[in-house]
């Protein structure tokens, strides 16, 4: 992108952990529940990392946020 004259920007839209998980146990009932608070924290982690490391303009936008109020959100 940066070669083609470019800024690349970066949106970090993030969702309650309890709602993720909660969706994911009534999704996956066979799986271990630990199992899968462990791998949300572990990607959100990652996530987080590659954000904070990002070094051009960045947002964080809550998931909960734009579902209740998208054009308030995208403004």
């Amino acid at each position: 992108m940066r070669e083609a004259g470019g800024v690349p920007a970066l949106l970090f839209l993030t969702r309650d952990g309890r709602a993720v998980v909660n969706s994911r146990i009534r999704k996956y009932p066979e799986r271990d529940p630990s199992d899968q608070i462990r791998q949300w924290a572990d990607k959100i982690g990652t996530s987080e990392t590659l954000f904070n490391a990002f070094d051009g303009p960045k947002m964080r936008v809550r998931y909960e946020k734009l579902a209740t109020g998208p054009e308030v959100v995208t403004r």
